[in-house]
């Protein structure tokens, strides 16, 4: 019994030490190419940066740890190709070095090795087993791998510069399986763009309500577009102060901070709507219309800047709020 408790204490601290180092690799790279810091957790503790203060709080405790970097006006394609391959590489790297270890450690305590070998093989299995998955998705013809693709697809013709509008919504089998939640985040996320630029209002709130199911009340890097359309949605089009400042209470450290024009945008709409602030809202949607061009989706840089200008209409020309027709 004590020798499984061993084992699974070494395995838990193998893990804790393998994520804190891909967090912060994260940072590091990140930073190296010109990226700024977001936040880091570990444990129950989160450090976080907002209005330019570094802020300690305490966090339901986890064991391991995440961090988060968020690309800066400075940064370059470039860097972005970078810190994208890196973030793919890391674990991969982390793996092969574990290993290394291993081979170089071969003459350590029989039991010791013993359990470096059993994580050295854990990691090694997720990291094939990734990959098989994404070669299924990639080359099946399994209903979830056809949607994969579609939704793939849908992602590459707005990088090309096809519009939102433009995109087929037509019916798609969307699947059931937990594995796939992040395919339908993505799917519901473009169908929540495409139908905002067709201006379709009453197919919206379901778009928004399939969107919420998926994401979590605390923090996480990865569904940071996700909070930021609920806060426009809340904000700009079925205003609800107590939704929209509950999403915003969660992903606020990144969002003002954010100088893309997505994050702009979703910025300068929750100033107008929510905090009444036209003057702050205009200057930053005008920040925003300046990284239009910078935007590397630009099928949604298109869609984005039509969204500032529409609010800068809106604040130019109305002293009443108008919301709805602020959009359509």
């Amino acid at each position: 019994m004590s020798f499984i408790v061993a084992e699974g204490l070494t395995l838990t601290v193998s893990h804790f030490i393998f994520s804190l180092v891909l967090s912060l690799g994260e940072i590091i790279y990140g930073k190296l190419n010109k990226y700024q810091f977001v936040h880091f957790s570990i444990l129950f503790v989160s450090i976080k940066k907002e209005n330019g203060k570094v802020k300690i709080k305490p966090r339901k405790f986890k064991i391991g740890s995440n961090s988060g970097i968020i690309r800066s006006d400075r940064a370059t394609n470039k860097n972005r190709n970078i810190v994208e391959i890196m973030t793919l590489v890391t674990p991969i790297i982390g793996t092969i070095i574990y290993g290394i270890i291993i081979l170089k450690n071969s003459l350590l305590d029989i039991f010791i090795l013993r359990w470096m070998l059993i994580n050295f093989a854990v990691f090694s299995i997720i990291t094939c087993w990734g990959l098989i998955r994404a070669l299924k998705l990639a080359f099946t013809n399994k209903p979830e791998a056809i949607f994969v693709r579609e939704v793939n697809d849908k992602l590459y013709l707005l990088k090309k510069g096809t519009t939102p509008r433009n995109l087929n919504f037509g019916f798609t089998e969307i699947p059931t399986k937990s594995s796939m939640d992040m395919y339908i985040k993505r799917y519901e996320l473009f169908k929540f763009y495409h139908q905002i630029d067709k201006g379709e209002a009453n197919d919206i709130a379901t778009t928004i309500q399939n969107i919420e199911r998926y994401l979590p009340e605390q923090f996480m890097q990865n569904n940071t577009p996700y909070y930021y359309e609920l806060i426009f949605y809340y904000s700009a089009i079925d205003k609800n102060i107590e939704k929209v400042r509950r999403v915003y209470d969660i992903v606020s450290h990144v969002l003002i901070k954010d100088e893309d024009v997505n994050g702009r945008r979703v910025y300068a709409y929750y100033k107008y709507f929510i905090e009444n602030n036209e003057k702050e809202s205009r200057e930053i949607a005008s920040e925003g219309l300046k990284q239009v061009n910078k935007f590397d989706i630009k099928g949604l840089a298109f869609y984005e800047e039509k969204l500032l200008n529409e609010l800068i209409r809106c604040i130019d020309n109305y002293k009443d709020k108008i919301e709805v027709e602020c959009i359509y």
